[in-house]
């Protein structure tokens, strides 16, 4: 299944990178991250987990409007999570704490606004779809889970709870 970002085909069915230079034009693609990575402004984070998780910080002193992207270019955050901490005194959505991304074929990008120290997301998490499921993002490393069965939405939470909604 290809992963597409605002219409645009970033991870082909075959898992081959494409079309990074026109995902964000103010982005720049790094070199594949395989272990912890402070970002610079603007960069467009390719990060390889098939080693182990890490972490990727975003800039320490960023300026008003600068973007990080972070993309999983192996399909390997659902075996191995990144970690996105805000840095020091900032903020990623208000909350201080690490934003984990844990979605096979993940991609996510920030922008940050100076007058509230925020990194605010630009993109929905988005991921690959595996047997109808897919591992929804959550702050502390947890899942929950979404299965399409006979048109019918079924939503379990870390709590063990499930939702259950019908197509029409």
């Amino acid at each position: 299944m290809a992963i597409k970002v605002g219409g645009i085909t970033v991870i082909d069915d075959s898992r081959n990178l494409q079309n990074i230079t026109n995902l964000k034009s103010s982005l720049s693609p790094t070199a594949v991250k395989t272990s912890a990575y402070t970002a610079a402004a603007n960069d467009l984070v390719r990060a390889n987990t098939t080693a182990g998780a890490f972490a990727v910080t975003l800039p320490a002193s960023p300026v008003d409007g600068d973007m990080i992207g972070v993309i999983d270019t192996i399909g390997s955050f659902g075996t191995y999570a990144v970690s996105v901490l805000p840095g020091s005194g900032k903020t990623i959505e208000d909350d201080s704490t690490s934003l984990i991304l844990d979605m096979n074929g993940a991609y996510v990008s920030f922008v940050y606004n100076s007058a509230t120290t925020n990194w605010r997301l630009m993109e929905t998490p988005v991921g690959q779809l595996i047997t109808g499921k897919v591992s929804i993002l959550t702050r502390s490393g947890s899942s929950s889970l979404i299965s399409l069965v006979s048109n019918k939405i079924s939503i379990l939470t870390n709590s063990g709870s499930t939702s259950l909604i019908s197509l029409v």
